[in-house]
């Protein structure tokens, strides 16, 4: 299997901020959901919130096969 595959489905996630360095973080959930792009890309879509406020994201994880490694 390859990396960029074992990356593919959906995921909890626990988000962790500190807006004190020195206090307790602020936890939060949130979900990312990955999908394959043929054989060399994978997309991501990251839905949390963040402090009661919407925290979207995305990603794109590739292969580069001109110069051997991982991209994104």
């Amino acid at each position: 299997m390859s990396v960029l595959k074992r990356d593919v489905g959906t995921w909890d996630c626990e988000l962790k901020f500190y807006p004190d360095p020195n206090g307790q973080p602020v936890v939060s959930k949130a979900v990312e959901s990955n999908y394959m792009v043929g054989t060399l890309w994978v997309v991501g879509d990251f839905r949390g919130e963040m402090a009661g406020t919407s925290f979207p994201g995305s990603s794109q994880m590739g292969s580069d096969a001109k110069r051997k490694k991982y991209i994104g």
